[in-house]
């Protein structure tokens, strides 16, 4: 094993963002009730709005997350809400590896989880132990703004602090579904986008921390992603990314017996270093027995 984390990274000048958080105002609490059929989709532009989730056969009623839509989405970007998942009105074509992948992970959805636990406890000695050395770098604080680019069925939120504000954007809607029913049962909160990792729906520097475990080799556009993780995150926020080594692409991944086609053949993988821009200092590990990399750094 190399580079095996041992410390997290420190962040300078955590100072407060400025005018905080704002306050919803009554006329924007929308409540959306697990399994209602809405006749009319709801539309968001910009402004505060809190989401209220209703979760039937919970023992809590409501999991509340309040966020400002003008500090976090683009201007001018219009969005409706389905089945308590964002979507936005103008949506970028999903083509390529990116099409490929999302209908793998659709596939997927309903046994990830499953195969996660077993496929973890095989290689890395349990899934508790492989998700600390994934997100052992990340240092987040309480009210930090944190988002998960693809974030899958949300098992990362599992391992890390109730009192951040999360958001996740994934590409698959089946796994998005799986992470809404998921974060309950880990008294876990967060607001959740369908898009793409290139072309990420937030304003420059509105994150306190971003980070992306798994997926991002085979993107249409890494560097892409990697470079709008980095402009969606503020000024001395943690940014980290990683994902399989090729040596675990091409001795498990293309062996196995759902999804291994998917991941048969194809020129060796790229390192991950060349989709950083000049001026970052970043720490780049291989962890999990040599099947995993993982790349952070702070924002300048």
């Amino acid at each position: 094993m190399v580079g095996n984390a041992t410390s997290s990274i420190s962040r300078p000048g955590d100072a407060p963002r400025p005018g905080g958080r704002a306050t919803a105002r009554p006329e924007q609490e929308l409540v959306l009730q697990r399994g209602w059929q809405h006749r009319e989709p709801h539309i968001f532009v910009g402004g505060a709005c809190r989401i209220r989730y209703a979760l039937a056969g919970t023992k809590e009623d409501t999991m509340t997350s309040t966020t400002d839509w003008t500090e976090i989405v683009k201007p001018g970007l219009r969005y409706r809400e389905q089945e308590g998942i964002l979507v936005s009105e103008k949506a970028p074509e999903i083509l390529g590896p990116n099409r490929k992948y999302q209908r793998l992970y659709d596939k997927l959805a309903n046994v990830y989880d499953f195969g996660e636990i077993i496929y973890a406890g095989v290689l890395h000695g349990g899934r508790d132990s492989a998700r600390h050395d994934l997100l052992e770098p990340l240092v987040i604080k309480s009210g930090d703004r944190v988002l998960e680019v693809s974030i899958g069925t949300g098992i990362n939120l599992r391992y890390l602090p109730a009192d951040a504000e999360y958001f996740g954007l994934d590409i698959s809607w089946k796994m998005l579904k799986r992470t809404r029913r998921n974060l309950p049962k880990w008294n876990r909160q967060a607001t959740l986008f369908h898009g793409i990792g290139e072309d990420l729906p937030f304003r420059d520097g509105v994150f306190d921390v971003v980070y992306h475990i798994g997926g991002v080799n085979f993107f249409n556009d890494p560097r892409q992603a990697v470079q709008e993780m980095i402009r969606v995150a503020r000024p001395g926020a943690i940014v980290l990314f990683g994902d399989e080594t090729d040596k675990m692409v091409r001795e498990v991944y293309a062996r196995a017996p759902l999804a291994g086609k998917q991941f048969r053949g194809g020129e060796k993988l790229p390192s991950p270093l060349t989709w950083l821009p000049a001026n970052v200092k970043p720490r780049y590990q291989i962890i999990l027995k040599g099947n995993f990399y993982i790349v952070d750094f702070v924002k300048p």
